[in-house]
């Protein structure tokens, strides 16, 4: 047959039907997937690996027919996909049956055992491929090789070498592989939180959370962008990824940005900086916040209320920054008539905002567990969609939400299964602790060397790859360097948390940049860079709460509310100097003072807060002075 002749009997349209037809037939499969584990949630829960043999399998499945190997129109690809659909389910059946049974009478797997287990591997890696690209992938294939041929590796990296068997026996049926961390907390906590951001997304909070800022900060000047960073904040808060947030705000945003006068790499750049910052934006944040929890054995309240000041000073140097550009070039606000009135924005939807103080209150307050605490706050959400009829969440809704919830778990759940192949790869070899003896010896045991080198291989990383993987490779491997510096571990844990997020608006592989760029239709390098500058306090702040974890919320009350004061206060600092105006241009002397008052106020110590809030006011004493001057010249002149 030739290649561009078409399979005897079967034209485009029918080809494509087949495919279109099992996918809407896989459609009540992954609702009701969803559906097995709000039940599971709420009940008992039953063996921890069938919850992850269903997620994992679903989620393959789900790939395999979602995500097409080549042209989604060609027959022969679909055939191939339906084999590996099909290959998925008896693969992590036939291992969900046996695992147990391995732990339980120690049996050494038959050829047969391991020859299912490679299957499963080599499925993952496919699926990962098609779901995230090349970057996990090469990683997690890089680590098995690394497994393989350990005992060629030079020095440090020296290690025994495994054969196939072994790797694959490690990797599939064992608890720090596949079946690891990872994917244990996508079945345990990750997919209920967020099969909730799904409920609140079709129950109608999107709409609230662009309308209430749209309300607030319109009319002010450079409204737009203020819009922006607040709604994309709030909406961060339950969506845990930056494309999916500058998608979905973005829409709005940027053509409003525009509209008003930004300039369109302004607009894209400031809506990828404010889509990013909700991966870290409590109390929802990203997959990767959820796994720190499980794996320092900490609540994970306990994780937000560390994240929330870092999180919170992002967003105000991102708002103030927006505020100066628009003082600088005279950008107004939105007509007073254009905007809705806040008090009626506030009472038609503050409903929606109920879920998200009913999910905070549960998990701070009654101090229930995470599962039940989400499971409270999906039934809240549906019972609140009611107070309005558009948002009404009735069966189909109900199904819809449910269905979406899991499409949105597909990416997360096989990233997690290939983190796992990676962890597993290098737990195997032992070469965690080798890298960190490396890192500790480059940085020659000095702190800020090491936090620097840290966080350009974390941006590195984070440029291909999503955060949550990134996370999970860079805290095996970099983690223990930390610990062995000083470096509390909740404080390195967030700072490679935050740093694999902000991975996304570094160029030249900036994916929020990238999708922010779509849609301002503008060159996607153009508004990287923008990005990145508007964005460097953002980088500059896990420096400040590793070296002092006050800013983290560990420390005395007095320390920590002095801390909060300073940050501030050194943020705005930092915002005037990034933007060069504060009350007019500023002068060079004035911008250093600015810069380095900034640096020093966000430095938790009285000697440093001190000599900060000295440096900043003498730069604004000085800009009130020449300011009035120019008035007075002014003034006389026209006289």
């Amino acid at each position: 047959m030739g290649k561009n002749q078409e399979p005897m009997g079967l034209n485009k349209s029918t080809e494509w039907s087949i495919r279109d037809l099992v996918a809407k037939m896989l459609s009540p499969i992954i609702a009701g997937t969803a559906l097995f584990f709000v039940y599971t949630g709420w009940s008992i829960p039953g063996e921890a690996i069938i919850a992850q043999g269903v997620l994992v399998g679903v989620c393959l499945v789900a790939t395999f027919i979602l995500y097409p190997l080549g042209n989604k129109k060609s027959i022969w690809l679909f055939a191939i996909d339906c084999v590996f659909s099909t290959m998925s389910v008896l693969s992590v059946a036939y291992i969900v049956w046996l695992q147990p049974k391995m732990f339980l009478i120690k049996m050494e797997p038959s050829r047969f055992d391991l020859v299912v287990c490679g299957i499963l591997i080599v499925l993952i890696l496919e699926a990962t491929r098609r779901v995230s690209g090349w970057g996990v992938l090469g990683v997690a294939l890089s680590a098995i090789l690394f497994a393989y041929f350990g005992e060629y590796m030079p020095g440090a990296f020296n290690n025994p070498g495994f054969s196939i068997d072994h790797i694959a026996d490690a990797l599939s049926l064992s608890t720090f592989g596949i079946w690891g961390v990872p994917v244990a907390v996508c079945s345990k906590i990750i997919v209920l939180f967020v099969i909730f951001a799904s409920f609140l997304q079709i129950g109608g909070a999107t709409e609230a959370f662009m309308e209430i800022p749209k309300a607030l900060f319109g009319r002010f000047r450079g409204g737009p962008a203020k819009i922006a960073v607040v709604a994309s904040a709030l909406f961060g808060t339950f969506s845990g990824s930056a494309t999916a947030n500058v998608v979905g705000t973005g829409v709005f945003t940027i053509p409003m940005m525009k509209k008003t006068g930004y300039k369109p790499a302004m607009a894209g750049a400031v809506e990828a900086l404010a889509s990013t910052g909700g991966q870290f934006m409590p109390p929802v944040m990203g997959a990767g916040a959820f796994v720190m929890a499980e794996l320092l054995q900490i609540s994970y309240w306990d994780v937000c209320i560390a994240a929330t000041l870092p999180a919170l000073l992002y967003y105000l140097s991102l708002f103030m920054i927006v505020d100066i550009e628009a003082a600088r070039t005279g950008l107004k606000g939105i007509p007073r008539e254009q905007l809705p009135n806040v008090w009626k924005a506030f009472i038609q939807y503050w409903p929606t905002l109920i879920p998200l103080v009913c999910l905070i209150y549960f998990m701070a307050v009654a101090g229930v567990s995470i599962t039940r605490a989400s499971l409270y706050a999906i039934i809240a959400m549906v019972v609140v969609s009611w107070f309005r009829k558009d948002t009404r969440m009735g069966f189909k809704k109900i199904y819809l939400a449910l269905e979406n919830g899991m499409r949105m778990m597909i990416m997360i759940t096989i990233v997690c299964a290939c983190a796992g192949i990676i962890i597993g790869s290098l737990y195997l070899t032992g070469i965690g602790l080798s890298i960190s003896t490396v890192l500790v010896k480059l940085s020659h045991g000095i702190l800020i060397i090491l936090l620097i080198m840290t966080a350009l291989v974390t941006i590195l990383l984070g440029m291909g790859m999503p955060t949550t993987a990134v996370y999970l490779f860079s805290v095996f491997i970099i983690a223990p360097a930390m610990a062995e510096l000083g470096t509390p571990m909740l404080a390195a844990h967030l700072f490679l948390f935050v740093y694999g997020a902000l991975g996304a608006i570094t160029p030249p592989v900036c994916i929020a940049s990238y999708a922010a760029a779509a849609i301002a239709q503008e060159d996607p390098m153009k508004v990287g860079w923008t990005a990145f500058r508007f964005g460097i306090i953002g980088f500059i702040v896990p420096f400040f709460f590793v070296l002092n974890p006050v800013l983290i919320m560990q420390g005395s009350l007095g320390e920590i509310i002095l801390a909060c004061i300073t940050a501030v206060l050194g943020v705005g600092a930092l915002a005037i100097m990034l933007q060069g105006y504060f009350l007019q241009l500023t002068k060079k002397l004035e911008r250093v003072c600015f810069g380095l008052g900034g640096l020093l106020l966000l430095k938790p110590g009285l000697t440093s807060d001190l000599i900060g809030v000295v440096l900043v006011a003498a730069a604004m004493i000085s800009q009130i002075i020449s300011r009035r001057k120019e008035k007075k010249l002014a003034s006389e002149f026209c006289g």
